[in-house]
């Protein structure tokens, strides 16, 4: 299972070809600016989900608001 988040200009924030649904508002991207508590900043996410094993892309979006 492939899965990776986006901001709404495409940068990659977040990405996994392992995931564990456990996933909590943090980025794997070194070059994006976290808030204090070291998360993604408020906003609205994409996200972009392949299953390669039942041959299914999934796609949508989030928003993230602590």
């Amino acid at each position: 299972m492939q899965l990776k988040f986006t901001t709404d200009g495409g940068q990659i924030v977040f990405e996994t070809s392992n995931y564990q649904n456990d996933w909590n508002g943090t980025s794997t991207n070194k070059k994006i600016i976290l808030n204090k508590n070291g998360k993604l900043p408020i906003g609205t996410y994409f996200y972009f989900l392949n299953l390669p094993n039942e041959n299914k892309k999934y796609s949508g979006w989030i928003y993230i608001n602590y």
